[in-house]
Order: C-alpha cells, then structure tokens, then sequence
C-alpha cells in the first residue's frame, strides 16, 4: 500500500513542480514588462512628482506653489493611470490635471476625404445633433464648430479669460463644411461613443450644460 501511495505522489509531484515553474516565469515576465514602462498610478500614487516619468506632467507639477503641487497629486492619487498616459497629460497653475492630445491632419488625404463612418446619410445639418445614448445620467459634448472657450482648465493654464477655438477644417475653409470633413466628423464622434458604450455617458455633438456630469472635447484646428 505505501508503494502505492508513493507511486500516486511522485507524478502529482512533478506536475506541482511544472506548474510552481511556469508561475515564476510568468512573474518574471510580469515584472519585467512593469519595469518596460507598463507601471500604473493611483489608488495612493505618486506620493510625489519625482514617482512620475520624467516629462512635462513631471515637471509642470514640480514648479507648482506648495498648495497646487498637493492638489495635482492628490487628483492623480484619486484615478488610475498608467505611464503611457503621462505624456498626454498636463496640469494648470492651480493643480488641476487635464488631457490633451494633438495631432496633424495628413491635408493631402483630406481631399479625397477621411476614413469613412459606418454611417449613413449624415450632413451638415445633422452632424451636430448625433447621440450615442440619449437620456444616460453623463454626457461629453463633442464640439467641432468652434467655440469661445472660458472658465475651463484650458484659460487657466494659457492665463486667459478667453480663448477663442476655430472649427474644425481640413480643407481652408471655416465657415462651412464639406462631404469629407462631415466624414471625418461622423467617424470621430462614432469612435468616441462606442469607447463609452458600456457605460452611462451619452456622447453627443450636440450642445449639452455645464454641470459636473457634462463632459466637454474639442476639436479644433488651432491650438487653443
């Protein structure tokens, strides 16, 4: 009997041993992608801005008064985020942290227009009035007609009361728009709604308020 039990335990053993082994090469590798860049922030981090990757994020947050730093570290403690996402994010002289992203049209391939919506029948008209979910609790109001921009970390950071953001335009012409920049519109506004799908946020190129649960993305041309 005991020959029998040893018989059963040697392959269990094996296996234990095969399974323990590929656990720690899967940490290895785990910890090895983490130190490539991969770290996340929040829940409690960075308890300062020198945990952050060097940048601009980085930097702006060190030259910030005492009672700014504090506030911009504790909103990036507040969130999760991983170090990819530094670079696209910056904060204004009082610590409020905020996203931006830029980017070039290609002018060339604008003529022949963008990459095509799924959409159909889509123009001028009703390109400003498309909703992902109408009703939902959250809204982000996509604006691509230009605005005159104020009260927003945006005149905070560029220490103006106004800011003037043209339209969006592709092809030299603000004042109105064309087949392809509709296009161009429709694609961006469908791209956006259906990052937000699972959630209760209707996105929407329709103008919406300015309560804590209204979002706001613009898209223009110049920087603003």
């Amino acid at each position: 009997m005991k020959g029998e039990i040893m018989k059963q335990i040697k392959p269990l053993s094996s296996k234990s041993s095969l399974l323990l082994g590929l656990l720690a090469f899967s940490a290895t590798l785990y910890s090895q992608t983490v130190a490539a860049g991969s770290q996340f922030f929040g829940n409690g981090a960075p308890q300062s801005s020198a945990e952050l990757p060097a940048g601009e994020l980085r930097k702006s947050i060190g030259s910030l008064p005492a009672a700014a730093q504090l506030r911009a570290l504790q909103w990036l403690q507040s969130i999760e985020f991983s170090a990819q996402d530094v670079s696209y994010m910056n904060v204004d002289p009082q610590g409020s942290v905020y996203y931006a992203d830029t980017y070039m049209t290609d002018k060339s391939a604008s003529a022949d227009g963008a990459v095509a919506s799924s959409m159909t029948g889509i123009t001028a008209k009703n390109v400003f009035k498309l909703h992902s979910q109408p009703g939902a609790a959250n809204t982000i109001f996509v604006d691509f007609d230009g605005a005159t921009i104020t009260g927003k970390a945006w005149n905070k950071q560029a220490r103006a009361s106004s800011l003037q953001a043209k339209p969006y335009d592709t092809d030299g012409d603000p004042k109105s728009f064309s087949a392809s920049e509709v296009s161009s519109m429709a694609e961006i506004w469908e791209r956006i709604a259906e990052d937000f799908a699972p959630f209760d946020v209707d996105v929407t190129t329709k103008m919406q308020g300015t309560t804590p649960k209204d979002g706001y993305c613009q898209f223009s041309m110049t920087p603003v």
